[in-house]
């Protein structure tokens, strides 16, 4: 039975010790893990020539107007560096007939590590292009 009650007291001292003080470990959350709270910003035709500076986990959003739903694509003619910016999803939006809405090409770049990107975007079978400059920071 003493066998028995040292254990018991030798058990609840180890769980104890073990208790909820992390010994100052921090948590990093990666730009892939959902819980990851970035910005989204958004650039157009207008925003040509223009520098963006964001922080890694951050999404840049070209949004670029288009003609028609024949119009010709809007495409990454220069890419980042995939280490510094991922190109992501790409949508074409057409407004129903009952939408007072333009339609518009959207490419979506999503920031994952440091670094200074030049985009340049093209579309197809015509002169029109943006080119911005994004600066990635660590977050």
């Amino acid at each position: 039975m003493r066998r028995l009650v040292m254990c018991v007291i030798f058990a609840a001292l180890a769980i104890s010790a073990c208790g909820s003080d992390d010994g100052g470990a921090t948590t990093t959350t990666l730009p892939g893990d959902p819980t990851f709270d970035g910005v989204t910003f958004s650039i157009s035709e207008a925003d040509n020539g223009k520098r963006l500076r964001i922080r890694i986990g951050d999404e840049v959003v070209a949004r670029l107007a288009i003609a028609n739903r024949d119009a010709p694509e809007w495409e990454v003619s220069k890419a980042p560096e995939p280490r510094v910016l991922t190109v992501g999803d790409r949508l074409r939006f057409i407004p129903s007939e009952f939408e007072d809405a333009d339609p518009y090409d959207e490419i979506t770049f999503r920031a994952i590590g440091e670094g200074n990107e030049t985009i340049v975007i093209t579309q197809n079978g015509t002169s029109a292009s943006v080119t911005f400059t994004v600066i990635v920071e660590p977050r």
